[in-house]
């Protein structure tokens, strides 16, 4: 009887102990996640995305029939918010029947698939299985898609994934396996215009070079059905695909709590100190241009407006592309496009300039997360002078030495004259004001970064050392190669024709069975 009861005892003692490991999980990490159920556990050190709410509703692909027109090449398309796993994860579109090249070369017929989507046709490698639209914009557009050879074969040439440091820091998540989801991204008749084809040419130049964890890397660029640079209109590219980008997740009102700030914002640097020491500068950061996972991994995207600029270059370039026209008598005027990230020295077109206005606008891209919402909102090159005085303060003289444009140093000395925000003489104090909540090591980096002189703004590997992302300071350095960079094509004046050849040769580089189709 004693036997017997110290049996049931130990067993029910065992199963208390069984209910009591089941109801206290690990501590999940800081998350986002706020679906119908609950997330699964996560370690400790894993910072977690919810993205399920960052991404809008897909758009469906369906395949059309060989016997249908051409839709119009004018719709508007998505150059960088490769996002959103969920949507790559609708069904597999029914009926669509491939279609043959009709090449009458010895290579393999070329094997397509035609979609409609948006009322666009997509007509990609059989290989991708399209599943529905995850951005737009003003010259194409990004699907998500699936590559039913993935892992099957030798990676195409140039494709190669680049691997993450040797050991991630202790709050750093473990990279992804190898997914088979990839973003598609269709670039509409760029060859049309003579700046779409030079600015498409160098994007795929500069995806094909830079080989950086957190840089995103081209691993396709599709040939046309007619295996032909000859008529060739438009372009498709394809890139790994990530679950959403910083813009949705600011709007989607989720939290980001430090240590989904510090982890973000240590990717983001070390994506600039790779850029910056190839002496590439971005110029075109906005929250829209960083992609990430939900696990928080980052990658640094669309590079159409970067600037290969080495020391021979004086660090002098044209910045025509990414200026503000000018008036018949030389003053600035009023044109409305997005400027909200861009540094003032590219404001007042300063024609010298270097990698600091990257770091400027990752002082803007931090205030928005701080404040979920845009920190100048600018109408306009004038009003976003405006907004930056008004909210920093007037530039000393000393500063305002830095701009040469007398143009512009008149009109921000009459904004000083109106004392709209007196003088720029504790940055850091002002923004404290502007984000009373904020963590304070957090607000003197934004300090840092939103200095209008360039000279008094971080470099990206100093901004590493920033106490704010001290517990990543034992992370192993990177020991990449510096990337070989070819951008003679800006130094000339090539022809329309020409740079058309020359992204036919970039082609090439990854189907090198198409080589002599010029």
């Amino acid at each position: 009887k004693d036997q017997c009861s110290r049996t049931w005892t130990r067993m029910l003692w065992m199963l208390i102990q069984r209910l009591l490991h089941f109801a206290s999980p690990p501590p999940p990490s800081p998350s986002l996640h706020s679906g119908h159920s609950p997330p699964p556990p996560t370690p400790a050190n894993t910072v977690v995305l919810k993205v399920e709410d960052t991404a809008p509703a897909p758009t469906q692909a369906e395949p059309i029939p060989e016997s249908d027109p051409e839709a119009p090449t004018s719709a508007p398309a998505s150059a960088t918010s490769n996002a959103s796993a969920n949507s790559s994860s609708s069904a597999e579109p029914t009926g669509a029947q491939p279609t043959r090249s009709s090449s009458t070369t010895s290579l393999q017929p070329f094997v397509s698939r035609q979609y409609v989507i948006g009322g666009l046709t997509f007509e990609v490698d059989a290989r991708y299985v399209i599943k529905s639209v995850v951005g737009k914009g003003a010259y194409g557009l990004v699907c998500a898609a699936e590559d039913n050879l993935a892992g099957s074969q030798s990676p195409l040439p140039g494709s190669e994934e680049v691997a993450g440091p040797a050991a991630a820091p202790a709050t750093a998540p473990a990279a992804a396996p190898p997914s088979n989801k990839v973003a598609v991204k269709k670039i509409i008749d760029p060859f049309h215009d003579h700046t779409d084809s030079k600015r498409l040419l160098r994007e795929i130049r500069l995806l094909r070079s830079l080989r950086h964890p957190n840089v995103l890397h081209l691993t396709d660029i599709m040939p046309p059905a007619s295996l032909s640079p000859n008529n060739w209109k438009d372009v498709y590219l394809v890139t790994r695909l990530f679950d959403t980008n910083l813009h949705r997740v600011i709007y989607s009102g989720q939290p980001l709590t430090d240590p989904h700030v510090q982890y973000i914002l240590w990717q983001l640097f070390r994506a600039l100190r790779y850029l910056h020491a190839a002496q590439v500068v971005h110029r075109d950061m906005k929250p829209t241009n960083l992609l990430l996972n939900r696990d928080c991994e980052l990658a640094l995207a669309d590079f159409g407006l970067a600037r290969y600029m080495p020391a021979t270059d004086e660090r002098k370039s044209s910045i025509a592309s990414n200026a503000e026209p000018r008036g018949k008598s030389g003053q600035l005027t009023k044109y409305v496009v997005t400027r909200w990230y861009r540094a003032p020295e590219l404001l007042v077109q300063n024609k010298r300039y270097d990698s600091k206005v990257d770091m400027w606008s990752v002082g803007c891209i931090l205030a928005e997360v701080i404040g979920a919402k845009a920190v100048f909102p600018g109408k306009d090159s004038l009003h976003q002078l405006r907004l930056i005085v008004e909210k920093l303060g007037t530039p000393s003289p000393e500063e305002l030495a830095v701009i040469e444009n007398e143009q512009a140093v008149n009109y921000i000395t009459g904004l000083r004259h109106k004392d709209l925000g007196g003088p720029q003489s504790n940055v850091l104090a002002r923004l404290k004001g502007l984000f009373p909540k904020a963590e304070p090591l957090l607000v003197d980096l934004l300090a840092q970064l939103l200095q209008f002189d360039p000279a008094k703004r971080p470099t990206a590997s100093e901004a590493l050392e920033h106490p704010y992302l001290a517990a990543y300071r034992d992370a192993p350095e990177e020991d990449l190669p510096t990337p070989e960079i070819e951008m003679d094509f800006e130094r000339q004046s090539p022809t329309k024709d020409e740079l058309r050849n020359l992204v036919w040769e970039e082609v090439v580089r990854y189907h090198p069975d198409l080589r002599n189709r010029i």
